[in-house]
């Protein structure tokens, strides 16, 4: 009911997100999704690349007066580099001999228009060349670039403001590991912040690049988003379908996850007690707030696995597919590491999904009518939390 769609090349003039479902209503203005944007720019292990690209955004249907109308909202994040591109990625022809050198600063001469010829390990490169008969990994990289994330960011700035006025859910996020850098509970941010910096420089000392692992936290989920009786309906799936969805995402855990493995039942669980106000509540919180598929009144906890780019600045082995020789991959310009940004981006698809379930649980038309049918639906699941009697 609540989906998106994205168009736009990493090099192009622009992205584009169609966001649809989202009902009538909903305060938004330029600037929420331009904070939002912001935030995915920043972080450690981000390149000058950051520094002078600018993410110009516009709305262009869907909302009026800073309302959303109900409409499918399309919003455009210009590309301030496209003055750079515009022969490279021109959609009709162009005569190869009038680039002049069109590309990224300092690029070597067999690198520029169609010669990106030895796919990078760890990227769509050489799978996309396969699948679709190119002759370039110019066509793949493109499309499959995580520039594509900031047109979701723009979407999931949007259903974040949503589920916040509907529901005053809160979304959450934050870095817990940057390579070897590990998150502790008694380490403030400032300073895990500077383990990060340390691992950054170090990474880029040595030509590397870094993988970490996110956090995002739902809070003020209510109970029964989501449901045990068909797999498209467990909220769980849709949530990790929508996080292994980000580039360069290689897992997911709900709650404790994966360290459930190890642990007995008895632990495990968490246990359904009455607090000291006589109001059903859970001991912990283990199952991140997920339970057979449906929300269970606890925060949403959702972990996730980012990979270390693939454009490694010495270049990995691969070959040319000209040539047919083993060379090192293609290197463009990359940050050191996107894990920060990421994290936004995985905050995003999480409030998108929330949105897209909220919708289908409480109705579609206009906030109003959903904070109704929320309201009455919310006085008697505490009522039945509150007392225990049969609903």
């Amino acid at each position: 009911m609540v989906c998106y769609y994205t168009a736009g090349e990493s090099h192009g003039p622009k992205l584009i997100t169609i966001l649809e479902g989202i009902p009538a209503g909903v305060q938004i203005q330029t600037d929420d999704i331009i904070q939002e944007l912001a935030k995915r720019r920043l972080g450690v292990g981000r390149g000058d690349r950051q520094k002078f690209e600018k993410d110009v955004v516009r709305i262009v249907s869907g909302v009026i007066q800073g309302y959303t109308i109900g409409s499918p909202i399309a919003i455009e994040i210009e590309n301030s580099e496209w003055h750079k591109w515009d022969k490279i990625m021109s959609p009709d022809p162009v005569n190869t001999n009038t680039f002049d050198n069109q590309a990224q600063p300092n690029m070597p001469e067999s690198e520029k228009f169609d010669q990106l010829v030895r796919p990078r390990p760890g990227h769509a490169d050489f799978e996309g060349i396969l699948k679709y008969g190119f002759d370039t990994a110019r066509n793949v990289l493109e499309r499959a670039s995580a520039r594509e994330t900031a047109a979701r960011v723009a979407a999931g700035a949007i259903a974040k403001k949503f589920i916040e006025q509907v529901c005053k859910i809160r979304v959450d996020y934050e870095v817990l590991q940057f390579g070897t850098a590990k998150k502790q509970l008694t380490q403030s941010t400032e300073e895990f912040l500077n383990d990060c910096e340390s691992v950054a420089q170090d990474a880029k000392k040595h030509g590397e690049t870094i993988g970490g692992i996110v956090e995002v936290i739902a809070k003020n989920v209510p109970h029964g988003l989501g449901s045990y009786i068909t797999a498209k309906t467990r909220l769980d799936a849709a949530l990790s379908g929508a996080i292994m969805s980000i580039q360069a995402f290689k897992g997911v855990e709900i709650g404790d996850g994966f360290a459930l493995a190890n642990t007995y039942g008895t632990a495990a669980h968490d246990h359904i007690i009455y607090d000291q106000n006589g109001k059903v509540t859970r001991a912990s919180n283990h199952a991140g707030g997920i339970e057979g598929g449906i929300s269970n009144g606890m925060p949403v906890v959702v972990r996730a696995v980012v990979k270390p780019i693939p454009s490694i600045p010495g270049g990995l082995p691969s070959i040319n597919i000209h040539t047919a020789s083993q060379e090192k991959a293609h290197s463009q310009r990359s940050d050191i590491s996107a894990v920060f940004p990421a994290s936004v981006v995985a905050s995003s698809m999480v409030a998108i999904t929330l949105a897209d379930f909220i919708c289908k649980k409480f109705g579609q038309d206009s906030v109003e009518e959903i904070k109704s049918n929320f309201g009455a639906y919310q006085i008697r699941i505490q009522k039945f939390l509150k007392r225990g009697v049969d609903i």
